[in-house]
């Protein structure tokens, strides 16, 4: 079972090496590259972090944690001593010296490793907190709302190998949703979550036209018995417990069973409602968390013909956690005073007015993530290898990858087309290509741009319209953001000789922000 966080985690107060090698993004990277390595499942995800947080905070000894994992896995000796040794060298170790007083290395020894084996691994983990720290401010605009939604669609693009055993993947989820419901939504951990929708979103995505998983898991939230509130709730004139099944049948009373959970209706239910109003502000919130949860699985398919994948969740996520994950951000770069919209251009610690202001390297702010990077240059190399950058060939690629919004292989796509000096022929020649740039025109309402392409296309201003419609329409991108990209491709069009594509964006030195060119 999952495992309360308790007062004893609170007390301990963890030094800031510690605290940023616990919380960061690569860490928890790491926990689903265990998870994957050792084909962990829905509920076996949630014990891991559970079990790297008691680590951390000192309520496991990391001497026992062979037998911990075995405990808490079910996992055969030589299986739980072999995943405990990686756990080690990947989590632990980083900090073993500070924190673990050397306990770590040890145990790796016991487990028949070596602790340099994982040298460079560390190594690269200490790099990417600090990348973390150097790219805070450069992420800070882009962090709140609608970012959670992206990373999930980026995740499922991705293909996650939880598809690789989908029967094993689905009996795990309805353990969760039989009997884990309520932990799983009192967690306040963004990267966890983001994984349980990941997960819980392909495998409905992959369902037969039946839809029997769906059905299964609502079958369990009606069956679930696990109480959220504390005192009894009055259901059909009935006094019964507080569980899940009894509080989703008593909104359903309350708003009929084909009512989608609408903001209004839900609002009039927690108003009125004689049970919720003998609820503390703790219990509403999980109530909130359960309907949120069983009608996010009850209109998946309809949510799915609808909207866009990365506005589609499972697991809920609150406002206020959204901000929990900024806030952790900003601990770990240091700049807890620094406001979310701090502007840049002058050294860190330095003042305008009343506000802190950030100093950014001008060339940094061109360059993609080095993750990004390395997916677009991957995905490159896939697409020249398959199309010997065959326009044609290329261009079906292009095609496929834009209906299915997948970032890195649009991006390798304009770019292989950028150098190869055929995306204003795309746009010309190519009746699917056209067809977008003209509704963008019609969206847009630019009917006069739609006349004059027809008339004279091969022009600047038509290539960088079709570059907004890919960046701001399709993948939903910042103004900056996809600025940034285009001013990317504008230096391959000015390196390959294409210069009249070369100004498509700029950066404006005033605010270190990119803008589009009026051309």
């Amino acid at each position: 079972m999952l495992k309360q966080k308790t007062a004893t985690t609170q007390e301990i107060v963890l030094p800031d090496k510690v605290r940023q090698a616990y919380q960061a993004n690569f860490g928890s990277e790491v926990n689903y590259r265990l998870g994957v390595d050792f084909d962990l499942k829905i509920g076996q995800l949630v014990e891991l972090t559970g079990l790297v947080r008691d680590l951390y905070f000192k309520k496991v000894d990391v001497l026992n944690i062979d037998a911990e994992i075995s405990k808490r896995f079910k996992l055969e000796p030589v299986r739980a001593k072999e995943m405990a040794k990686e756990l080690c060298g990947m989590r632990l170790l980083v900090v073993d010296d500070e924190w673990f007083e050397g306990k770590v290395a040890k145990k790796i020894g016991e487990l028949g490793g070596r602790w340099d084996e994982y040298a460079e691994f560390i190594n690269e983990y200490l790099a990417d907190i600090e990348a973390e720290k150097l790219s805070f401010d450069a992420a800070q605009d882009d962090i709140p709302r609608g970012d959670i939604g992206e990373a999930v669609k980026e995740k499922i693009e991705e293909e996650p190998l939880v598809v690789r055993d989908p029967v094993a993947e689905r009996n795990n989820a309805k353990i969760v949703f039989s009997s884990m419901l309520k932990n799983i939504l009192g967690l306040r951990d963004f990267q966890l979550k983001i994984e349980l929708n990941v997960r819980l979103i392909t495998l409905l995505m992959s369902d037969d036209e039946k839809r029997v998983f769906q059905r299964e898991l609502l079958d369990l939230m009606h069956e679930n018995k696990e109480l959220i509130t504390n005192a009894p709730i009055v259901v059909a004139s009935e006094n019964v417990e507080p569980s899940i099944c009894n509080w989703i049948k008593d909104y359903i009373g309350y708003a009929g069973s084909t009512e989608a959970l609408s903001s209004i209706k839900k609002a009039q239910y927690f108003t009125v409602s004689p049970n919720l109003k003998k609820a503390n502000a703790d219990e509403r919130k999980i109530v909130d968390n359960v309907l949120k949860l069983y009608f996010a699985i009850k209109n998946f398919y309809f949510s799915l013909s609808k909207y866009d994948l990365s506005d589609i969740y499972i697991f809920p996520f609150s406002e206020e956690e959204q901000m929990d994950f900024v806030n952790q951000l900003k601990e770990q770069a240091g700049l807890d005073d620094v406001p979310l919209a701090a502007p840049f251009g002058a050294p860190l610690g330095a003042t305008r007015g009343d506000t802190i202001v950030v100093a950014v390297d001008i060339e940094e702010l061109f360059k993609d993530k080095p993750e990004d990077r390395l997916k677009i240059m991957q995905e490159k190399k896939r697409i020249v290898e398959a199309t010997r950058k065959e326009y044609d060939k290329v261009a079906d690629e292009f095609e496929l990858a834009l209906l299915n919004r997948k970032r890195h292989i649009i991006i390798a796509c304009l770019e292989i087309l950028a150098e190869v000096g055929a995306l204003d022929n795309l746009l010309v020649e190519d009746s699917r290509f056209q067809n977008l740039l003209l509704g963008y025109f019609k969206r847009n309402n630019l009917p006069a741009e739609q006349v004059a392409f027809k008339a004279n296309p091969y022009q600047g201003k038509y290539v960088q319209a079709f570059v907004k419609f890919v960046f701001l329409e399709r993948l939903g991108l910042t103004e900056n953001e996809g600025g940034r990209l285009a001013a990317n491709l504008s230096n391959i069009f000015r390196n390959h000789g294409a210069k009249e594509y070369g100004q498509l964006s700029y950066l404006d030195l005033s605010d270190n922000k990119f803008k589009w060119t009026e051309l």
